[in-house]
């Protein structure tokens, strides 16, 4: 379910938006309704421009800063913001380090998107061109046009993304071009470095401040929140929703039943009547506890099988000794 609505967000043209929301319309057709109230046109990239060069249509940026500054919503709101600051000073140095001892034309980020393109190169084949620049490319048996000098192509990825597509790629290596040429300055290491070229200015602590004298109060519906909320565990992060959180299962109310027999829904495998050949395949937990079991077995086998060994070597011994004196008989068993 997951999957289907983000390949809706991640159509980039309008065919393939639509064949996508018809999978999920026939998956679930309460989830294409709750996906057409949201109005997936806002999140979808067919609908988006190419200004931007940029393909994200989620919120990482937040969620991954509102986990970097989880720690600091403990304490009062002065310390709290001077955490804030040393933790983005520290951030934006160690991205500049990184900036600077990079080797290469691009950012890492930009040459993993062209390795991942090129993977799929070999279901890609090159048709022809012509002397302004406009090729063809088959893909899985579907033709795609390109302009090399406008550095677009009919997926749209190129020119959204900045990157070559794996069109673009093909005939980059038909004609032996070089793909870096074709991609977006805003990728490049250079364009990196002047997002860092000066960090945040140094602040002195607390001591070294002066004291205006003034009384800031907070408002009095916040001190009423905080005296209810006293001896209560602290939730500074956003409750998250059934499919988003591991700990949780989502609720079974509502899902579609479908057989493991005969693949069909609205009955399980016990009143399936479906004549279909049922495929016996024994359980995970059930195998690794027969697995473990049989190590079991086999451990206990081979212990009885070392006390055998010792009792008829004692046995031996005695029917050895059976000539000598009791006394003599049982000093020479002790130190055996």
């Amino acid at each position: 379910m997951k999957g289907l609505f983000w390949r809706v967000a991640e159509s980039y043209i309008l065919s393939e938006y639509e064949a996508n929301l018809e999978r999920v319309k026939a998956y679930d057709m309460r989830l294409f309704k709750a996906i057409m109230q949201r109005n997936p046109q806002n999140c979808s990239l067919a609908f988006c421009k190419p200004t931007a060069s940029c393909v994200d249509v989620h919120n990482n940026l937040s969620e991954s800063f509102n986990n970097a500054i989880d720690p600091s919503r403990y304490f009062p709101m002065v310390e709290m913001l001077e955490i804030i600051r040393r933790r983005t000073m520290q951030r934006i140095e160690l991205r500049m380090k990184k900036a600077c001892l990079h080797r290469g034309r691009f950012t890492k980020r930009a040459a993993a998107f062209i390795a991942e393109e090129q993977e799929s190169l070999k279901y890609t084949k090159y048709v022809s061109g012509s002397a302004q620049g406009r090729c063809e490319v088959l893909d899985r048996g579907k033709s795609f046009s390109l302009h090399m000098g406008m550095r677009t192509c009919a997926c749209r990825k190129w020119e959204m993304s900045g990157r070559p597509c794996r069109h673009a790629l093909r005939v980059i290596a038909e004609k032996k071009l070089n793909h870096e040429d074709y991609s977006s300055e805003w990728y490049s290491n250079s364009k990196q470095k002047l997002i860092y070229p000066s960090n945040i200015e140094p602040v002195n602590g607390l001591r070294f401040w002066r004291n205006s004298g003034d009384v800031i109060k907070p408002p009095a519906h916040l001190v009423e929140e905080i005296e209810n909320m006293k001896e209560r565990k602290p939730k500074p992060k956003r409750k998250k929703p059934r499919h988003e959180s591991p700990t949780k299962k989502a609720s079974r109310k509502r899902r579609i039943m479908h057989c493991g027999r005969c693949g069909e829904a609205g009955h399980n495998i016990t009143k399936c009547k479906n004549l279909v050949l049922e495929m016996h395949r024994p359980k995970k937990r059930l195998q690794e506890k027969m697995d473990v079991s049989q190590k079991h077995l086999s451990h206990k086998d081979h212990l009885s099988h070392k006390d055998h060994l010792c009792h008829k070597h004692r046995s031996n011994q005695l029917n050895s000794l059976s000539g000598l004196s009791p006394l003599l008989k049982l000093t020479l068993m002790e130190f055996s």
